[in-house]
């Protein structure tokens, strides 16, 4: 199936991106050229004469075996090419790790030895670590001075919030990763629309519906084979993921546990451990003890549910904009007279579900504070977003891959890229740049992403159905048009807290996640009485919790404008 840029690089970022930030985003280092150097164009597209180097660590994660040849390798290919010929920024490369695990534990070394890259990327925990060290480059001055109109409108899509993100002590110590918050945001509710026509049923439009629909599923027998072996609703052990875990029953609740939420009175609190989430629980509990969730769920992860999609076991599952992507459409795949729609709810107060969610740019990258050049990471920055959507830009050699893979092949090229980004409202541009094309059959000036996205719609709607998931994605009654209805609303819950990890969170944190996980779970398979939750969030309190808080709510004052 051939797919936009904007979805492909969702679904590479969400699904098959790398286990750790260190080991998808890192550099590494030493050996710098540390010559004086003159720059003889414009603030923004300086060219270093002489040429300086800047060391990098590399990863093959798996994504990007389709895309590595022997002339396109991560060592040399268009993207080294661009940097050092129109930038005079040679990239090298100290180690290229196989493996993830190879590649964070190389960092890991690195780190603790003090031996940095010179650009590396850093998540919270990371800032955290070495911006209290002193080690990383203040790049606020950088950034203001060298960035291009282009690469500060994608920068600041989503405002100031990504840039917040990668601040400690009110110093920008990264420049944000950009992402998309909407792109992963667990908004959407996918459920089976044969299923539903066989049954005589309504499309869900409340909590309520949704519980009907799983009763539905699980004993109705909706897909006529006779037999009682279909479930309403996939989940995965990890009942709080994002996709495939329970966050919407939470939501409609009014619930947001593994949050920091608004208490009404100008601070954070935990949403984990709110009287709320006791509801739901409640509730998830009753629908576990009828079976309307496979009883096998908490040793089930996501590829497991994925194969229960497939072979048609699984009515209804909770998740992102780009669930056809996977593992949607290999249950169409394998039965073509399967279908698939999305919607959005009201919760069991009447009102439109807010559904939960991260800010999307939660990691960014540095650079170590005694290399000469910190503002380079700003060039490559520019760069990278004129590469990709400026005027000069070419995306089918260096995102899409296109016109080195050959017409109809598409790769992550753009991960080849020592600093990449996605552009936080691509996915809505090529919805809505589809749509009009859809209703006026003008596609003039079409750029390549979209036109990609287009013709595979087209091709559905002629009866390929390899087009089907660009059309449940980006067609007019797709997942993005729901999606703008959500931004429209603001119907998405933000996580308040973005900033690097607190020291109490680094002490505490992995031994309250389990103790919260194990309480839910046991809650939820009545192992445990309901009033469990009352000791969880006693135990949580006294065991960290509280101190954990208390460094939130100093974060948050002292970063409100």
């Amino acid at each position: 199936m051939m797919r936009g840029l904007g979805t492909a690089m969702a679904r590479a970022a969400g699904i098959l991106g790398a286990v750790a930030v260190t080991a998808s985003l890192a550099a590494c280092s030493s050996g710098s050229d540390k010559s004086n150097v003159s720059q003889t164009n414009s603030a923004t597209t300086q060219k270093y004469d002489p040429p300086i180097e800047l060391w990098v660590a590399g990863d093959i994660s798996d994504n990007m075996q389709s895309i590595l040849t022997d002339t396109n390798t991560i060592e040399n290919n268009m993207w080294t090419k661009a940097y050092e010929e129109e930038l005079g920024i040679k990239i090298k490369y100290k180690w290229i790790a196989q493996t993830a695990a190879e590649s964070y534990e190389n960092m890991s070394v690195a780190i603790a030895t003090g031996n940095l890259p010179d650009l590396f990327g850093v998540g919270s925990t990371e800032l955290k670590t070495l911006g209290d060290s002193g080690v990383l480059a203040e790049l606020q001055g950088h950034y203001d001075q060298h960035i291009s109109p282009l690469a500060k409108e994608i920068m600041e899509a989503e405002g100031s919030l990504p840039f917040d993100a990668m601040k400690l002590n009110g110093k920008l110590l990264a420049l944000p990763r950009l992402t998309s918050t909407y792109d992963n945001a667990p908004a959407l509710i996918w459920y089976r629309t044969d299923w539903v026509e066989n049954l005589a049923m309504d499309p869900p439009e409340t909590i309520d519906d949704v519980f009907a629909l799983m009763e539905a599923f699980t004993t109705k027998d909706p897909d006529g084979n006779g037999k009682k072996d279909t479930v309403g609703l996939g989940v995965c052990n990890n009942i709080l993921l994002n996709d495939m875990g329970l966050q919407m029953i939470f939501n409609a609740y009014n619930a947001y546990p593994n949050m920091w939420i608004e208490d009404g009175n100008g601070g954070l609190v935990n949403g984990s451990i709110q009287p709320q989430v006791k509801t739901a629980l409640s509730k998830i509990r009753e629908l576990y003890s009828k079976g309307y969730i496979d009883k096998q769920f908490s040793a089930s992860s996501q590829d497991k549910v994925a194969h229960q999609i497939q072979t048609g076991k699984v009515g209804m599952i909770f998740g992102a904009q780009w669930m056809p992507i996977w593992p949607l459409n290999a249950n169409v795949t394998a039965n073509p007279a399967a279908d698939w729609a999305a919607v959005t709810i009201t919760g069991a107060d009447g009102q439109p579900v807010r559904t939960q969610t991260n800010l999307g740019t939660t990691a960014g990258y540095a650079m170590r504070s005694d290399y000469e050049h910190p503002e380079a990471v700003v060039k490559m920055m520019n760069l990278y977003f004129e590469k990709m959507y400026g005027e000069t830009g070419d995306i089918a050699l260096y995102g899409t891959g296109e016109a080195i893979l050959g017409e109809g092949n598409t790769g992550p090229m753009w991960s080849l890229s020592p600093v990449n980004g996605f552009r936080a409202n691509q996915n809505f541009l090529v919805y809505e740049k589809c749509k009009k094309a859809l209703e006026d059959g003008d596609t003039s000036g079409m750029d390549p992403d979209t036109k990609v996205t287009f013709d595979a719609i087209q091709r559905f709607r002629a009866g390929d159905m390899t087009g089907w998931a660009s059309e449940r994605i980006f067609g007019p009654e797709g997942s993005w048009s729901i999606l703008t209805g959500v931004r429209d609303n603001n119907l998405l819950c933000i996580n308040k807290f973005y900033g690097a990890a607190t020291d109490a969170m680094a002490t505490y944190g992995t031994t309250l996640s389990f103790m919260q996980n194990d309480a839910f779970l046991k809650i939820i398979m009545s192992e445990t009485s309901l009033d469990t939750f009352d000791t969880f969030v006693s135990d949580w309190k006294r065991q960290g919790g509280d101190e954990i808080t208390q460094e939130v709510n100093a974060w948050y004052q002292a970063n409100q404008s």
